[in-house]
C-alpha cells in the first residue's frame, strides 16, 4: 500500500513518524516514511480506457477484494473506488461490494466477464460488469 500525505507543520511529521514506527513495531510490518519531492509525483496515465462498474454480491469472507482485484490487475485495469455495503436479502444479509474500474480499450470484455465469472464462483459470489453509463442509467433513483 502507498500513501502520500502532505503537511506544512513539523511537529504533525515527527509524531507522525514515530506513531508509524511504533505500529511497525506492534504489527509486525515493514513500513516505510519518506520525503518526497514535488518533482516525484507523476499522476498514473493507464492510457485510453473505458468507465466500467463491477458489482460482487454473495456472503461477506476474507479475500473478497483480493480475489477480484488479482483478476483486474492481471489485465492492467486500475480501481478508482472500492465501496462495501449489506443489504437486506432474508435472513442474511447480502454483502454487495462496487468497484469502479478503467479498463484499458484493448483488453476483451467477453473474456474478462469469463474471468470475472469463474472467480466468483470460485469465491461463492456473483460477479457483474457494466460499463459506467450502464450502470448509472439502470440504477437512478
Amino acid at each position: 500500500m502507498i500513501l502520500i500525505a502532505t503537511t506544512s507543520h513539523r511537529e504533525i511529521l515527527r509524531g507522525l513518524e514515530s506513531e508509524v514506527a511504533e505500529l511497525a513495531r506492534e504489527l509486525d510490518l515493514d513500513i516505510n516514511l519518506r520525503k518526497i519531492e514535488p518533482e516525484e509525483l507523476t499522476a498514473y496515465d493507464g492510457g485510453e480506457t473505458e468507465p466500467f462498474v463491477l458489482t460482487v454480491r454473495g456472503e461477506d469472507r476474507p479475500g473478497l477484494v483480493y480475489g477480484i482485484s488479482e483478476v483486474l490487475a492481471e489485465r492492467a485495469i486500475n480501481i478508482t473506488h472500492l465501496d462495501a455495503l449489506e443489504a437486506p436479502a432474508g435472513s442474511k444479509p447480502e454483502y454487495i461490494q462496487l468497484f469502479e474500474v478503467d479498463i484499458p480499450k484493448g483488453v476483451n470484455l467477453d473474456l474478462l466477464r469469463e474471468k470475472l465469472r469463474k472467480r466468483g464462483q470460485e469465491m461463492e459470489v456473483v460477479v457483474d460488469l457494466q460499463h459506467r453509463d450502464i450502470f448509472r442509467a439502470m440504477n437512478r433513483t
